[in-house]
């Protein structure tokens, strides 16, 4: 059975409050971080496609433009552009779960 086609899967489940994210989805972002796991993409602009978050603080998914992929970032590693991605809103919404070696599995999958 696929997550998506059981109405129980997410039983349980709260999101996160939307007030407590800085960034809106389809922001445009700037990476600005001191960490060398992100020193490849440091400078780099991107959109915000997903949010998060955890006990520390809000995080947030952000396709890179000029690489053609997603990083995982914290709330305090990017800065704002003041623009906004024109590109249609996604119809689809995935729930995912991370574990302690950094992999993601999809755990929810519904239609917005």
């Amino acid at each position: 059975m696929q997550p998506s086609d059981d109405p129980d899967h997410d039983a349980g489940y709260v999101p996160p409050d939307p007030s407590a994210f800085r960034f809106d989805f389809d922001d445009v972002v700037r990476v600005a971080s001191d960490d060398p796991e992100l020193a490849p993409v440091n400078g780099e602009r991107g959109v915000i496609v997903g949010r998060g978050e955890d006990a520390s603080q809000p995080g947030y998914a952000v396709f890179i433009y000029s690489i053609q992929r997603v990083w995982c970032v914290e709330e305090h590693e990017i800065r704002p552009t003041g623009e906004r991605d024109p590109r249609p809103a996604p119809t689809t919404a995935l729930r995912v779960s991370v574990d302690e070696e950094g992999r993601g599995n999809i755990i929810g999958i519904r239609k917005l």
